[in-house]
């Protein structure tokens, strides 16, 4: 009976294949989730495929907590939780302060979604997800409001999914999203005067339409080495507190963010990398200046030289009206152009 009621609940909706096996089932997404992926560590990125706004609300520009979030699957009953793995506070496991450390710090449970359906023979749970791609988990709602200077709210009639891919090992989904304020989404002019605020872009102030691209995969060991942070030089940091460092004065770990280089060949003082650093210049950049964005990014090649690396970076120019291509998706490093009344 339970195969029975797994096959019936798919049998008119479209399947999506990849990483992430979605179906769409008029304004539903369905997610088939092997029951092997549970307690598997996943990540997901949402960002502004078409934006809405000068400053926040830009194109390419991500929407959540950070470029990029860290879930992991969880069953419970008859749901499957969202969690949010400890990465704020680590510790080793064989520290002594271990025990004490995981009766502090919890873990966090960001959404839940219940099996729809269960299908024994091959071990899968259907799940509704429609929530996690109208952004509730990205806080959404919160990022349009705050870019807005005003209130809004998701219009689920008009928030449909636009497309759905699978690249490689990730999933990606574009979603046409609207939301919409009964008063307007006018800019709040005490924050307008601190320049608190950001010009919108909207035809009219009761309607936002914009789309979101997520980006969704499974974390694979590349066998990549984090690189601690020297305070003597600046760089981008992903910090969190360090149990394991009891008794020093900073108790704050620093790993700096950066590109995975490897030489092809370890004996040459010159070589180039096994994976370079491809940027992406997109079609919304003017023909004209292109010859020029791609002289600026291939300049930053000559400060590669000096550690060692030949061609370090590359670049090559985006598609242009090609339905596979997206320019938010979180595959690739891409060069944009961005309009504003006065910019």
């Amino acid at each position: 009976p339970d195969v029975e009621k797994y096959e019936k609940a798919i049998k008119d909706a479209k399947k999506y294949e990849g990483a992430f096996v979605l179906y769409t089932r008029k304004q539903d997404i369905l997610l088939e989730l092997p029951e092997e992926a549970i307690g598997k560590t996943f990540m997901a990125q949402a960002s502004l495929n078409k934006g809405f706004a000068a400053f926040s609300g830009q194109s390419g520009e991500p929407v959540g907590d950070g470029p990029v979030s860290i879930f992991r699957w969880e069953k419970s009953e008859d749901k499957v939780m969202l969690m949010r793995p400890r990465t704020r506070f680590r510790w080793n496991d064989n520290d002594p302060l271990s025990v004490a450390s995981d009766r502090t710090f919890p873990e966090a449970i960001i959404a839940s979604y219940r099996i729809e359906n269960k299908h024994p023979e091959k071990k899968l749970l259907l799940l509704n997800v429609t929530s996690l791609f109208q952004g509730a988990v990205f806080d959404l709602q919160k990022f349009v409001g705050e870019s807005l200077g005003g209130q809004a709210a998701l219009d689920r009639e008009f928030t449909k999914v636009d497309s759905v891919r699978s690249v490689g090992d990730a999933t990606v989904v574009r979603m046409d999203t609207h939301f919409k304020s009964q008063r307007g989404g006018e800019m709040n002019a005490l924050l307008a005067l601190f320049g608190l605020s950001s010009p919108t872009h909207l035809e009219d102030d009761s309607s936002v339409p914009f789309k979101v691209t997520y980006t969704l995969w499974y974390r694979k060991d590349t066998g990549y080495l984090p690189r601690i942070a020297d305070s003597r030089v600046g760089f981008f940091t992903q910090d969190f507190f360090n149990i394991d460092r009891f008794g020093e004065v900073d108790r704050t770990e620093r790993f700096i963010g950066r590109f995975n280089l490897k030489k092809k060949d370890l004996s040459a003082p010159l070589s180039e990398p096994v994976a370079p650093i491809t940027w992406v210049v997109d079609e919304s950049v003017p023909e004209r200046y292109r010859p020029g964005v791609k002289q600026g990014i291939l300049a930053w090649n000559k400060a590669f030289e000096k550690i060692g690396f030949k061609d370090a970076v590359r670049v090559e120019d985006g598609p242009s009206k090609n339905a596979e291509w997206d320019h938010a998706d979180g595959l690739h490093n891409v060069v944009r152009w961005n309009m504003s009344e006065d910019m």
